[in-house]
């Protein structure tokens, strides 16, 4: 029996959900059964911590099945501690069932999570922002347009078009900003910084089928300031 047998077996005895007796019997099945309850508890309560609205809204007897199916079916990729819940949520995601804002909070607590740890590259040099120049969005600059208002305080969250982006400012605060369609669409192509900020401007004012009037170039004047501030943008490509 090799190092990498006994780890498999180990990893069924945690994973699967009933351990076979071929694999208690490798391993010696009191132990293994400790360390398959300390190992799925020590996972189900990071469930618990970082997505508390999700387990609140399906209840935590649905929480627990996903996350039985998930060890079962799709169990954690890295050895890091940090990124099972994402692997939890791509399973989750597709299978989620319960109220119908569900799938917005799971959508908005893991992303909240992720931006938290996420590493990013930023360029070399960055210089002042600059709308003729490309823009340089901070590494963990996410936009959500979702179903229902989940960013709010509100039991149940009502149900319409919201937008919200997210990123980790300077002093690593996950900060969630509420955006309206306009700010949102201005936000996504400046996200993506693969071409100058004002080619994004102009694709949104065709979109909605408007002139540069006060009162937008008013609300963009405006949205790059928090967002410079904030640092959710750093500036333009030099």
């Amino acid at each position: 029996m090799t190092v990498a047998e006994l780890q498999r077996a180990m990893q069924r005895v945690c994973f699967d959900r009933a351990p076979s007796p071929e694999d208690l019997a490798l391993l010696g099945s009191e132990r293994a059964l400790l360390y398959r309850d300390l190992v799925r508890s020590r996972l189900r309560e990071l469930v618990s911590k970082v997505l508390p609205k999700t387990e609140a809204a399906i209840g935590r007897a649905r929480t627990s099945a996903l996350f039985d199916g998930f060890l079962a079916e799709a169990p954690p990729r890295s050895r890091f501690f940090r990124e099972v819940i994402p692997d939890f949520v791509s399973f989750a995601l597709l299978r989620i069932e319960g109220p119908a804002h569900a799938r917005d909070v799971l959508a908005l607590e893991s992303t909240r999570w992720e931006l938290a740890w996420r590493a990013g590259e930023t360029p070399d040099e960055i210089v002042e922002f600059d709308l003729e120049k490309t823009p340089v969005p901070h590494p963990t600059l996410r936009v959500l347009a979702l179903g229902h208002a989940v960013h709010r305080d509100v039991d149940p969250p009502p149900a319409g078009a919201f937008f919200v982006s997210v990123h980790r400012r300077p002093d690593h605060v996950v900060e969630t900003r509420t955006l309206d369609a306009t700010s949102f669409a201005l936000v996504r192509a400046w996200a993506r910084g693969d071409r100058p900020a004002i080619d994004g401007v102009r694709e949104v004012l065709a979109a909605e089928g408007r002139a540069p009037d006060a009162a937008f170039v008013e609300k963009m004047s405006a949205l790059l300031t928090a967002l410079l501030e904030a640092g959710a943008l750093l500036g333009s490509r030099a």
